[in-house]
């Protein structure tokens, strides 16, 4: 059986050993950060190419971005699952995907969302198909 006294060392070895942990945790943005800025010195950027966001998308995307470009007008989910011949619950997450990617804008009138091709994406497009 354990006695009152044995619980109360074991408590304040607890507490003693949170007090240290308290005091280190202190200590820690300090010395993180000038092991940060010791090691920004010695960090040397390579070169990476930046892939532009309408080079990354999938034959899906593609599809439903061509549908876009070709429509020239705002058009909702509905509207272009019945061009691309996907159902328009899968249409509307690679809208919301490419709006999430900032390709597309998203508008709402009344329930409905309606999806456009922003402006800077068309060119772009058009550039590549040439």
């Amino acid at each position: 059986m354990v006695s009152n006294r044995d619980i109360i060392l074991a408590f304040q070895k607890i507490l003693e050993k949170l007090g240290n942990l308290e005091v280190k945790v202190n200590l820690l943005p300090e010395v993180m950060g000038r092991e940060l800025l010791s090691g920004i010195k010695d960090l040397t950027f390579r070169a990476t190419s930046i892939v532009p966001t309408f080079l990354t998308l999938n034959v899906a995307e593609e599809r439903t971005l061509e549908i876009l470009k070709s429509l020239n007008c705002p058009a909702t989910a509905d509207e272009i699952s019945s061009l691309s011949h996907r159902a328009r619950a899968v249409e509307s997450m690679y809208l919301n995907g490419l709006h999430r990617r900032g390709m597309v804008l998203k508008e709402k009138c009344g329930r409905k969302r309606t999806f456009l091709l922003k402006e800077e994406y068309r060119h772009k497009r058009q550039t590549l198909d040439t």
